[in-house]
Protein backbone atom coordinates (compact mmCIF):
# COMPACT_ATOMS: atom_id res chain seq x y z
CA UNK A 1 0.00 0.00 0.00
CA UNK A 2 2.61 2.56 0.91
CA UNK A 3 4.43 1.68 -1.60
CA UNK A 4 2.60 2.35 -4.63
CA UNK A 5 1.53 5.52 -2.91
CA UNK A 6 5.17 7.20 -2.83
CA UNK A 7 5.69 8.74 -6.74
CA UNK A 8 3.16 7.07 -8.47
CA UNK A 9 2.17 10.44 -10.24
CA UNK A 10 5.56 11.48 -9.98
CA UNK A 11 6.70 8.61 -12.52
CA UNK A 12 3.80 10.03 -14.98
CA UNK A 13 4.98 13.30 -14.60
CA UNK A 14 8.48 12.31 -15.16
CA UNK A 15 6.95 10.92 -18.72
CA UNK A 16 6.07 13.98 -19.42
CA UNK A 17 9.29 15.72 -19.10
CA UNK A 18 9.89 15.48 -23.01
CA UNK A 19 12.48 19.12 -22.82
CA UNK A 20 15.05 16.27 -21.50
CA UNK A 21 17.28 14.39 -24.05
CA UNK A 22 16.61 10.22 -23.94
CA UNK A 23 19.13 9.17 -21.58
CA UNK A 24 18.39 12.44 -18.90
CA UNK A 25 14.48 11.54 -19.63
CA UNK A 26 14.93 7.64 -18.97
CA UNK A 27 17.35 8.10 -15.79
CA UNK A 28 14.18 10.62 -14.81
CA UNK A 29 11.94 7.92 -15.20
CA UNK A 30 13.77 4.98 -13.68
CA UNK A 31 14.95 7.23 -10.50
CA UNK A 32 10.94 8.29 -10.55
CA UNK A 33 10.21 4.40 -9.96
CA UNK A 34 12.55 3.47 -7.53
CA UNK A 35 10.47 4.01 -4.75
CA UNK A 36 7.33 2.65 -5.52
CA UNK A 37 8.44 -0.15 -7.74
CA UNK A 38 11.85 -1.39 -6.16
CA UNK A 39 13.18 -3.54 -3.26
CA UNK A 40 15.96 -2.82 -2.46
CA UNK A 41 18.35 -5.01 -5.26
CA UNK A 42 18.26 -2.51 -7.88
CA UNK A 43 15.90 -1.46 -10.43
CA UNK A 44 17.41 -1.13 -14.14
CA UNK A 45 15.14 0.93 -17.68
CA UNK A 46 15.87 0.56 -21.25
CA UNK A 47 14.49 2.07 -24.24
CA UNK A 48 14.10 -0.63 -27.21
CA UNK A 49 13.33 -0.75 -30.83
CA UNK A 50 11.12 -3.38 -31.73
CA UNK A 51 10.43 -2.81 -35.60
CA UNK A 52 13.18 -5.52 -36.25
CA UNK A 53 14.42 -8.30 -34.38
CA UNK A 54 16.82 -8.93 -32.93
CA UNK A 55 15.65 -5.78 -30.46
CA UNK A 56 17.51 -2.83 -29.97
CA UNK A 57 18.17 -1.29 -26.70
CA UNK A 58 18.74 2.16 -27.30
CA UNK A 59 19.61 3.88 -23.81
CA UNK A 60 19.98 2.28 -20.53
CA UNK A 61 19.75 3.54 -17.15
CA UNK A 62 20.67 1.54 -13.68
CA UNK A 63 19.85 2.25 -10.26
CA UNK A 64 21.92 0.26 -7.93
CA UNK A 65 24.16 -3.17 -9.57
CA UNK A 66 25.39 -2.36 -12.35
CA UNK A 67 25.24 -5.76 -12.94
CA UNK A 68 21.78 -5.23 -14.07
CA UNK A 69 22.77 -3.87 -16.78
CA UNK A 70 24.69 -6.76 -17.97
CA UNK A 71 21.67 -8.92 -17.47
CA UNK A 72 19.50 -6.79 -19.21
CA UNK A 73 21.63 -6.59 -22.38
CA UNK A 74 22.13 -10.38 -22.12
CA UNK A 75 18.53 -11.17 -21.59
CA UNK A 76 17.46 -9.24 -25.18
CA UNK A 77 20.24 -10.32 -26.79
CA UNK A 78 19.20 -14.25 -25.83
CA UNK A 79 15.54 -13.94 -25.92
CA UNK A 80 14.69 -11.26 -28.58
CA UNK A 81 15.54 -13.08 -31.35
CA UNK A 82 12.50 -15.16 -31.42
CA UNK A 83 9.12 -13.59 -32.92
CA UNK A 84 7.27 -15.46 -30.63
CA UNK A 85 8.29 -15.34 -28.21
CA UNK A 86 8.51 -11.00 -28.12
CA UNK A 87 5.06 -11.08 -29.47
CA UNK A 88 4.17 -12.63 -25.98
CA UNK A 89 6.42 -10.27 -24.14
CA UNK A 90 7.92 -7.02 -25.13
CA UNK A 91 4.72 -6.59 -27.20
CA UNK A 92 2.00 -7.73 -24.82
CA UNK A 93 2.94 -7.01 -21.84
CA UNK A 94 2.64 -3.89 -19.55
CA UNK A 95 2.63 -5.66 -15.78
CA UNK A 96 4.09 -9.05 -14.91
CA UNK A 97 6.93 -10.98 -13.20
CA UNK A 98 9.44 -12.61 -15.53
CA UNK A 99 8.68 -15.64 -13.87
CA UNK A 100 5.15 -15.54 -15.42
CA UNK A 101 7.14 -16.17 -18.58
CA UNK A 102 10.47 -18.12 -18.07
CA UNK A 103 12.35 -20.02 -15.18
CA UNK A 104 15.06 -17.46 -14.41
CA UNK A 105 16.83 -21.13 -12.97
CA UNK A 106 16.89 -22.29 -16.35
CA UNK A 107 17.90 -18.87 -18.26
CA UNK A 108 22.01 -18.78 -18.40
CA UNK A 109 22.06 -15.32 -18.62
CA UNK A 110 20.53 -15.08 -15.12
CA UNK A 111 21.99 -17.66 -13.55
CA UNK A 112 24.51 -16.04 -11.85
CA UNK A 113 21.51 -13.17 -10.08
CA UNK A 114 19.88 -16.03 -9.08
CA UNK A 115 23.27 -17.19 -7.11
CA UNK A 116 22.98 -13.81 -5.70
CA UNK A 117 19.47 -13.86 -4.52
CA UNK A 118 17.91 -12.47 -7.41
CA UNK A 119 14.74 -14.72 -8.42
CA UNK A 120 12.46 -12.57 -10.35
CA UNK A 121 11.98 -9.17 -11.64
CA UNK A 122 8.89 -7.52 -11.33
CA UNK A 123 8.02 -5.49 -15.29
CA UNK A 124 6.62 -2.42 -16.14
CA UNK A 125 6.30 -2.32 -19.93
CA UNK A 126 5.73 0.45 -21.24
CA UNK A 127 5.32 -0.57 -25.39
CA UNK A 128 3.98 1.73 -28.03
CA UNK A 129 1.67 0.47 -30.78
CA UNK A 130 4.13 1.80 -33.23
CA UNK A 131 6.44 -0.80 -31.68
CA UNK A 132 8.63 0.77 -29.95
CA UNK A 133 8.90 1.37 -25.68
CA UNK A 134 10.54 1.75 -22.75
CA UNK A 135 11.01 -1.74 -20.25
CA UNK A 136 11.65 -1.16 -16.13
CA UNK A 137 12.91 -3.80 -14.29
CA UNK A 138 12.84 -4.40 -10.36
CA UNK A 139 14.71 -7.14 -8.84
CA UNK A 140 13.31 -9.27 -6.27
CA UNK A 141 13.92 -11.62 -4.19
CA UNK A 142 10.97 -14.31 -4.22
CA UNK A 143 9.04 -15.47 -6.85
CA UNK A 144 6.03 -13.99 -7.08
CA UNK A 145 3.09 -12.11 -9.18
CA UNK A 146 2.11 -8.35 -9.53
CA UNK A 147 -0.90 -7.70 -6.74
CA UNK A 148 -3.84 -6.78 -8.91
CA UNK A 149 -3.73 -3.14 -7.03
CA UNK A 150 -0.01 -3.07 -8.92
CA UNK A 151 -1.52 -4.54 -12.21
CA UNK A 152 -3.84 -1.80 -12.35
CA UNK A 153 -1.60 1.43 -11.23
CA UNK A 154 1.66 0.49 -13.36
CA UNK A 155 -0.31 -0.73 -16.44
CA UNK A 156 -1.53 2.83 -16.79
CA UNK A 157 1.53 4.65 -15.52
CA UNK A 158 3.10 2.46 -18.53
CA UNK A 159 0.51 3.83 -20.89
CA UNK A 160 1.44 7.46 -20.05
CA UNK A 161 4.66 5.66 -20.34
CA UNK A 162 4.57 5.18 -23.75
CA UNK A 163 2.30 8.47 -24.65
CA UNK A 164 5.90 10.52 -23.25
CA UNK A 165 7.73 8.21 -24.84
CA UNK A 166 5.54 9.05 -28.44
CA UNK A 167 5.75 12.62 -27.61
CA UNK A 168 9.49 12.87 -27.65
CA UNK A 169 9.80 10.83 -30.87
CA UNK A 170 7.60 13.30 -32.63
CA UNK A 171 9.27 16.26 -31.06
CA UNK A 172 6.29 19.02 -30.00
CA UNK A 173 4.21 20.34 -32.62
CA UNK A 174 1.95 23.50 -32.94
CA UNK A 175 -0.36 23.61 -30.02
CA UNK A 176 -3.71 22.52 -30.47
CA UNK A 177 -4.88 24.71 -27.42
CA UNK A 178 -3.57 26.47 -24.57
CA UNK A 179 -5.00 26.50 -21.38
CA UNK A 180 -4.69 27.31 -17.14
CA UNK A 181 -4.34 25.16 -14.83
CA UNK A 182 -7.63 25.92 -14.07
CA UNK A 183 -9.01 24.95 -17.58
CA UNK A 184 -9.40 28.18 -18.59
CA UNK A 185 -9.02 28.26 -22.23
CA UNK A 186 -5.59 31.07 -22.85
CA UNK A 187 -5.66 31.70 -26.70
CA UNK A 188 -8.58 31.69 -29.43
CA UNK A 189 -6.60 29.52 -31.64
CA UNK A 190 -5.94 25.93 -32.65
CA UNK A 191 -7.82 23.34 -33.37
CA UNK A 192 -8.93 22.01 -30.26
CA UNK A 193 -10.52 25.52 -28.80
CA UNK A 194 -14.32 25.15 -29.78
CA UNK A 195 -17.46 22.85 -28.95
CA UNK A 196 -16.76 19.53 -27.72
CA UNK A 197 -12.99 19.36 -27.81
CA UNK A 198 -12.57 22.49 -25.73
CA UNK A 199 -14.56 20.69 -22.82
CA UNK A 200 -13.14 17.81 -23.07
CA UNK A 201 -9.57 19.34 -22.79
CA UNK A 202 -10.67 21.33 -19.73
CA UNK A 203 -12.19 18.38 -17.76
CA UNK A 204 -8.88 16.37 -18.77
CA UNK A 205 -6.58 19.29 -17.62
CA UNK A 206 -9.16 19.67 -14.04
CA UNK A 207 -8.75 15.98 -13.62
CA UNK A 208 -4.83 16.30 -14.20
CA UNK A 209 -4.93 19.12 -11.78
CA UNK A 210 -6.57 16.94 -9.25
CA UNK A 211 -4.35 13.56 -9.78
CA UNK A 212 -0.83 15.79 -9.12
CA UNK A 213 -2.31 17.81 -5.93
CA UNK A 214 -4.64 16.78 -3.36
CA UNK A 215 -5.20 12.80 -4.96
CA UNK A 216 -1.72 11.77 -5.18
CA UNK A 217 -0.85 10.35 -1.80
CA UNK A 218 -4.19 9.94 -0.39
CA UNK A 219 -5.77 8.12 -3.22
CA UNK A 220 -3.40 6.79 -5.79
CA UNK A 221 -6.12 4.54 -7.78
CA UNK A 222 -8.24 7.90 -8.42
CA UNK A 223 -5.27 10.29 -8.87
CA UNK A 224 -3.99 7.82 -11.54
CA UNK A 225 -7.39 6.51 -13.15
CA UNK A 226 -8.44 10.31 -13.71
CA UNK A 227 -5.62 11.62 -15.39
CA UNK A 228 -5.31 9.69 -18.67
CA UNK A 229 -2.51 9.87 -21.60
CA UNK A 230 -5.01 11.21 -24.29
CA UNK A 231 -7.92 13.31 -24.77
CA UNK A 232 -10.76 12.24 -27.29
CA UNK A 233 -7.55 9.68 -28.42
CA UNK A 234 -5.74 12.54 -30.12
CA UNK A 235 -4.05 14.85 -27.76
CA UNK A 236 -1.60 14.82 -24.38
CA UNK A 237 -1.40 17.46 -22.16
CA UNK A 238 2.07 18.75 -20.98
CA UNK A 239 3.56 21.70 -18.87
CA UNK A 240 4.48 24.80 -20.47
CA UNK A 241 6.10 27.74 -18.29
CA UNK A 242 6.72 31.25 -19.63
CA UNK A 243 9.23 33.74 -18.34
CA UNK A 244 7.59 34.95 -15.44
CA UNK A 245 7.20 31.25 -14.41
CA UNK A 246 3.61 31.24 -14.92
CA UNK A 247 2.44 27.92 -15.85
CA UNK A 248 0.59 27.00 -18.81
CA UNK A 249 -1.10 23.13 -19.79
CA UNK A 250 -0.36 22.23 -23.78
CA UNK A 251 -2.58 20.13 -25.58
CA UNK A 252 -0.60 18.75 -28.06
CA UNK A 253 -1.35 15.89 -31.03
CA UNK A 254 -0.25 12.58 -29.87
CA UNK A 255 -2.58 9.84 -31.38
CA UNK A 256 -1.63 6.22 -31.77
CA UNK A 257 -0.74 5.74 -35.21
CA UNK A 258 -0.60 1.88 -35.92
CA UNK A 259 0.17 0.37 -38.91
CA UNK A 260 -3.32 -2.17 -40.03
CA UNK A 261 -4.95 -4.07 -42.70
CA UNK A 262 -6.59 -1.65 -44.89
CA UNK A 263 -10.29 -0.57 -44.40
CA UNK A 264 -10.21 0.88 -40.94
CA UNK A 265 -10.75 3.93 -40.01
CA UNK A 266 -8.45 5.46 -37.86
CA UNK A 267 -10.11 4.97 -34.16
CA UNK A 268 -10.59 1.33 -35.47
CA UNK A 269 -7.12 0.79 -36.23
CA UNK A 270 -6.16 2.13 -32.91
CA UNK A 271 -8.13 0.23 -31.09
CA UNK A 272 -6.91 -3.31 -32.95
CA UNK A 273 -3.59 -2.49 -32.28
CA UNK A 274 -4.06 -1.67 -28.77
CA UNK A 275 -5.64 -4.91 -28.25
CA UNK A 276 -3.63 -7.06 -30.49
CA UNK A 277 -0.26 -5.88 -27.28
CA UNK A 278 -2.84 -7.51 -25.04
CA UNK A 279 -4.25 -4.18 -23.60
CA UNK A 280 -7.73 -4.89 -21.64
CA UNK A 281 -10.95 -2.83 -23.13
CA UNK A 282 -10.13 -1.04 -19.84
CA UNK A 283 -7.18 -0.56 -20.47
CA UNK A 284 -7.80 0.76 -24.37
CA UNK A 285 -10.25 3.11 -23.27
CA UNK A 286 -7.85 4.83 -20.27
CA UNK A 287 -5.00 4.95 -22.88
CA UNK A 288 -6.81 6.74 -25.56
CA UNK A 289 -9.22 9.04 -23.10
CA UNK A 290 -12.05 6.82 -24.70
CA UNK A 291 -15.49 4.99 -22.75
CA UNK A 292 -15.11 1.46 -22.86
CA UNK A 293 -18.51 0.90 -24.40
CA UNK A 294 -17.21 3.04 -27.56
CA UNK A 295 -13.77 0.83 -27.41
CA UNK A 296 -15.79 -2.43 -27.91
CA UNK A 297 -17.90 -0.74 -30.24
CA UNK A 298 -14.54 -0.30 -32.34
CA UNK A 299 -13.77 -3.57 -32.19
CA UNK A 300 -16.72 -4.80 -33.12
CA UNK A 301 -17.13 -2.65 -35.93
CA UNK A 302 -13.80 -3.49 -36.94
CA UNK A 303 -14.26 -7.28 -37.16
CA UNK A 304 -17.17 -7.00 -39.14
CA UNK A 305 -15.49 -4.56 -41.85
CA UNK A 306 -12.75 -7.62 -42.25
CA UNK A 307 -15.26 -10.42 -41.72
CA UNK A 308 -14.17 -11.96 -38.67
CA UNK A 309 -16.08 -13.31 -35.84
CA UNK A 310 -14.55 -12.41 -32.57
CA UNK A 311 -11.79 -10.35 -31.29
CA UNK A 312 -9.33 -13.07 -31.17
CA UNK A 313 -9.22 -13.83 -34.57
CA UNK A 314 -9.26 -9.90 -35.13
CA UNK A 315 -6.11 -9.99 -32.75
CA UNK A 316 -4.10 -12.59 -34.79
CA UNK A 317 -4.92 -10.83 -38.22
CA UNK A 318 -3.46 -7.82 -36.74
CA UNK A 319 -0.58 -9.40 -35.13
CA UNK A 320 0.27 -11.48 -38.60
CA UNK A 321 -0.15 -8.11 -40.35
CA UNK A 322 2.21 -6.40 -37.60
CA UNK A 323 4.91 -8.91 -38.01
CA UNK A 324 5.34 -8.84 -41.75
CA UNK A 325 5.44 -5.48 -42.20
CA UNK A 326 7.72 -4.51 -39.28
CA UNK A 327 10.20 -7.78 -39.20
Amino acid sequence: MGRLKQNTISVVEAAYAIHLDQDAWLAGLVQAAEPGLAEELGLVGYVYDARRLPLEIESIHVRGSGRLVDYARRTVAMASTNADFVDATWRAQSVATVSQTVDMRTVESASDFVANGINDFLIVNAYDVSATGVWIGAALPTLRRPTARESLIWSRVAAHIAAGYRLRRRREGRPAAVLSPSGKLEHPEGEATEGAARAALRQSVLRMEAARGRLREQHVEQAIEGWQPLTDARWSLIDQFESDGRRYVVAVENALAPKAPDGLALREQQVVAAAASGRTTKLIAYELGLNASTVRVLLSRAARKLDLRSRAELVALYRAYARKVTL
